[in-house]
């Protein structure tokens, strides 16, 4: 039975991601994981056991502090996880542990936190060629995230970045493109 389950939702699947299924109005990823057929495939058999994998696996992890990290990064990212959980209030189990391997990783390794940087250098390149999105006001919502409004939109510093990126390119040096 299960082999039949795990059949069908491969074929769904296909439909959605190579595009088999002409009569398929939507293939994008969003609709693909949020709606029927597939919403309790991924929530249930996909993002469940992710989930669970990378909580085990992120305890092995030693818990980073100041006291045991050396590296300025790893600080920061203590400081930022810090803040995140002290406001997260969904999959707190989850978040930790992202955060656990991420700072880990970071502060041990420095191929990683070369990539981490340069994947942080791409997301500001994009914020400066108007390619980023800040969040909305009040996002995420009270049900997820607790802070004292106004949060969100104008309040951040994504915002500020986008609403002044040509000040920004023009004192970097920058030519400034539409994006």
């Amino acid at each position: 039975m299960e082999k039949i389950a795990t059949d069908l939702i491969q074929k769904t699947l296909g439909d959605y991601v190579v595009g088999e299924n002409p009569n398929r109005v939507s293939r994008k990823i969003r609709h693909i994981i949020l709606h029927n057929p597939l919403r309790w495939y991924f929530i249930d058999i996909v993002k469940g056991p992710l989930v669970k994998a990378i909580v085990a696996l992120a305890h092995k992890y030693p818990v980073p502090t100041k006291e045991n990290a050396d590296n300025r990064i790893a600080h920061t990212l203590i400081d930022t996880f810090d803040y995140f959980h002290s406001h997260n209030l969904i999959w707190p189990d989850m978040m930790e542990a992202v955060g656990r391997v991420l700072i880990d990783e970071v502060e041990h390794d420095p191929v990683y936190r070369d990539f981490f940087q340069i994947l942080l250098e791409k997301v500001i390149e994009a914020m400066l060629d108007g390619k980023w999105e800040s969040r909305p006001y009040g996002k995420p919502g009270a049900r997820y995230w607790k802070e004292e409004p106004p949060y969100g939109g104008e309040t951040t510093i994504i915002y500020k970045l986008i609403e002044h990126r040509d000040e920004i390119k023009s004192i970097l040096g920058i030519e400034s493109q539409e994006g």
